[in-house]
């Protein structure tokens, strides 16, 4: 939830108190926001670790891999942009009012994946459950609709499905934002959680891929996964990576 006051009105107070109160408040938001939140923890996690080529994992190390995203299965079709995904992840906020301030809660927030594989200069790997994932996804996609600005009808039929609309009283439009953030095709992205070497008939993929590298949950957490640039960019000792392998 996101809280807006007017400011205005803070200031025009008499009591020091309720002022230091507003900025105790905006303090508290910061510090959860930089530092507590999905997206710092995620980011955190995956700065702090240690970087290896896909070719450079042994069983049971636990480090970071960057690769670029491969379809596997038929592709997802992400519901505010209408993109195709292996993974998309879905924030719908309601603006609601009172008196002086604002507030934005969320009505949506649904995380969906298919099956994908990471490729890493010709080798491969996978994550064993997208269930036990944490994850975050840059919000490259923004939407909003409100009093003059309809939902396209792909839009409200999203809506409709998950039990909400952006129609209120009397057909009048609610203030509504749409975010939306996407593995595509292609994509780099980061991991980080423990992996073994495993035969692709194993993991009920094509033999074509021989073996492939599969990341589980490390003993202190959940498999981490984010696209965010601050994440996927290899430094320069890491930039000459090896060839493709076959693993016997």
């Amino acid at each position: 939830m996101y809280l807006v006051i007017d400011l205005t009105t803070f200031l025009s107070m008499d009591s020091p108190i309720i002022f230091v109160i507003f900025l105790c408040i905006i303090a508290v938001s910061m510090v959860y926001h930089f530092f507590f939140s999905e997206k710092a923890m995620v980011k955190r996690k995956l700065n702090k670790a240690v970087h290896k080529s896909v070719s450079e994992f042994r069983d049971g190390e636990i480090a970071k891999a960057i690769g670029k995203v491969t379809f596997i299965d038929e592709p997802l079709i992400a519901p505010i942009s209408r993109r195709p995904c292996a993974f998309y992840h879905v924030v719908v906020e309601r603006k609601r009012s009172s008196g002086n301030s604002s507030s934005w809660h969320s009505v949506i927030d649904e995380k969906v994946t298919s099956r994908f594989l990471i490729e890493d200069k010709g080798n491969y790997a996978t994550i064993s459950s997208t269930s036990m994932v944490d994850s975050y996804l840059v919000k490259d996609h923004k939407q909003e609709s409100y009093s003059f600005k309809d939902a396209p009808a792909y839009l409200e039929n999203y809506l409709k499905s998950k039990g909400t609309s952006s129609e209120g009283f009397l057909g009048w439009n609610k203030n509504m934002r749409y975010r939306e953030g996407i593995l595509e095709e292609g994509e780099l992205v980061a991991v980080l959680g423990k992996a073994n070497w495993k035969e692709a008939k194993d993991l009920r993929l094509p033999e074509q891929y021989h073996r492939v590298l599969e990341f589980s949950q490390p003993p202190e957490g959940n498999v981490i996964l984010s696209d965010d640039t601050s994440v996927t960019t290899i430094k320069a000792t890491h930039q000459k990576q090896s060839g493709p392998i076959i693993r016997s």
